[in-house]
């Protein structure tokens, strides 16, 4: 979401971002992000402050920023790595953060360092490493609201938190030997962090809501009978969200662990399943709409938070991979990996514009 909550940023598998507007659902922007041979999808997306620009990244790591009002590219840098796993970039879109790799000289090959790697999105100069901390690489990395810390984990189960400026390990956290963590996200205030997880040997999905500082757990539920590929957090902290890889969206209380509302996003269909996944969860900016980004004829659907009930579907022919609010919430972009961005306003669902790249 936009900082205001006018506006909504989605991408998408076929490398486009599309610009929302959040009262209406009207498609506003199309961009096209552009690709390499190494890029299958746009996986992160951030406002401005003044949500006046939003940058989007790729999975090989091409970083583009984009002047909402025009649809033009205003800068972009490539970050020199061959790692195409979980890049995301900063809240202000000033950092990309993503799991590093080590280079064998002996062999010519490269391993799992099992550390996180940032670099300045305006260059693509290496800032620092965070750690090792990782027996592997990291799969999942997120940074805190102000940007200030990143939470890293993998499927050692172990989740870490790291200073953003000076690479310090500030704490650990390491619920129990085979929790396959998936999914990361801080509370707005970045003191707890929600963690999407399956355990490798029940197989049952787990959302765990820890403190990070000291590491303790506040709650741990099964909300889902499938595994967990997205979590979030209310912008005032007090809904938490966590969606399934069969359709289903759980909005429940950080405090409590109560489950306030069950929304079913698709039913699951063994032969359709790969249209149902949420792929990505976001609130708009004054917690009232609930953003769900799934595969499927519509990218991206816009639920209220309070009732669960569907408010509008915002349609274009995209696959989202990454989407966003614009700051005043009335206007939602979207992205894919076909080299589209689509805008759309968040009120009516209206397609306000379409963008295509080189």
């Amino acid at each position: 979401f936009s900082p205001d909550g006018a506006t909504l940023a989605s991408a998408a598998q076929d490398m486009t971002v599309c610009i929302w507007a959040t009262a209406t659902g009207r498609l506003l922007r199309t961009f096209e992000h552009g690709a390499s041979d190494r890029a299958r999808s746009v996986t992160s997306l951030a406002f401005s402050s003044d949500g006046r620009t939003v940058t989007s990244l790729s999975e090989d790591l091409q970083l583009r920023v984009w002047d909402v009002s025009t649809g033009r590219s205003v800068h972009s840098v490539a970050i020199p790595t061959d790692i195409t796993f979980a890049p995301v970039l900063s809240p202000d879109g000033g950092i990309v953060a993503f799991p590093a790799e080590e280079w064998q000289g002996e062999s010519g090959v490269g391993r799992d360092s099992g550390t996180v790697q940032l670099c300045s999105a305006a260059t693509g100069e290496v800032l620092r490493h965070l750690g090792p901390g990782h027996l592997y690489m990291p799969r999942t990395v997120a940074f805190s609201p102000d940007g200030h810390t990143v939470a890293s984990a993998c499927e050692e189960g172990k989740v870490r938190i790291w200073s953003t400026y000076t690479g310090e390990l500030l704490n650990s956290f390491y619920p129990y030997d085979g929790l396959y963590v998936q999914s990361l996200a801080f509370s707005p205030d970045g003191r707890t962090v929600a963690c999407g997880a399956t355990n490798a040997e029940t197989n049952e999905p787990v959302v765990s809501v820890w403190a990070t500082h000291p590491g303790a757990v506040l709650r741990s539920r099964r909300w889902h009978n499938d595994p967990v590929a997205a979590v979030a957090f209310a912008p005032d902290g007090r809904v938490g969200a966590s969606g399934s890889i069969y359709g289903t969206v759980c909005l429940w209380s950080p405090f409590t662990g109560e489950v306030l509302q069950t929304i079913v996003v698709s039913k699951y269909d063994a032969f359709d399943s790969w249209r149902m996944r949420p792929t990505s969860l976001v609130f708009s900016p004054d917690g009232g709409v609930i953003a769900v980004a799934s595969f499927g004829e519509e990218p991206v659907q816009l639920y209220s938070a309070a009732t669960g009930d569907l408010v509008r579907s915002l349609t274009a022919n995209i696959i989202t991979d990454a989407f966003a609010f614009f700051p005043d919430g009335g206007t939602v972009v979207a992205v894919s990996s076909d080299f589209k961005a689509c805008l759309w306003a968040t009120a009516t669902g209206e397609l306000l514009r379409t963008l295509e790249f080189d």
